[in-house]
């Protein structure tokens, strides 16, 4: 195996690693309305910018900005400016290496987004019951309506799962959780089978020159 094609997987290796160590993650990409945004595995070193939704009204505004020191404090994205309050759509998260000074465009044309990501925020069906009298979400009423809900979605998958003789499990959710184990085996396989292939093509020049 000629240097180059070893160097190449050595650094595919590395960057895979680089970037499975440090990118953030969305625990939920579909949320209600009201409901907490959580972002996760943030970079205490970056900074990091929401964006409405690219559509009118918003058009794509940014709603907030904020470091990875504030995250570490308190990960709650709901807390942070003007977002996830009362829009719902697809709104978009980047991690920068400075703080935001640009639009979401000027970001992409300087190259400046590291990682970016989309969560989609929906209103509930009983959204205009779960309203106080002033307009905002009640968040009490709104808790006992998700818990409800998340009961009735409980005991389906349950039922589901005693019907098929088996539980739905969530691929990606996994991956997501165990990233760092999955990169570590994926490089361990990698290496182990790179050592293998060197060793035996050292056998077979030595039984050649016999």
């Amino acid at each position: 195996m000629s240097k180059i094609v070893k160097l190449s997987i050595f650094t595919i290796a590395l960057n895979l690693l680089g970037f499975f160590s440090f990118a953030f993650t969305l625990p939920e990409t579909e949320i209600f309305v009201g409901k907490p945004v959580y972002i996760e595995n943030t970079d205490p070193e970056k900074f990091y910018a929401i964006f409405l939704p690219f559509e009118e009204p918003t058009n794509g505004e940014v709603c907030a900005s904020m470091s990875g020191e504030e995250l570490i404090e308190n990960n709650n994205l709901r807390n942070y400016g003007t977002c996830f309050i009362n829009d719902e759509g697809i709104f978009t998260i980047v991690e920068i290496s400075e703080p935001f000074s640009s639009s979401y465009k000027q970001l992409v044309d300087r190259e400046r987004i590291i990682q970016e990501a989309e969560i989609s925020l929906t209103f509930p069906d009983n959204y205009d019951e779960i309203l106080d009298p002033l307009g905002f979400l009640d968040e009490t009423k709104e808790t006992t309506s998700s818990t409800e809900s998340s009961e009735e979605t409980s005991f389906i998958g349950e039922l589901g799962g005693l019907i098929l003789g088996t539980k739905t499990i969530n691929v990606l959710g996994v991956i997501r959780q165990n990233y760092l184990v999955i990169i570590t085996i994926f490089l361990l396989v990698v290496s182990v089978g790179l050592l293998t292939y060197l060793l035996l093509d050292k056998n077979r020049k030595k039984q050649k020159k016999k």
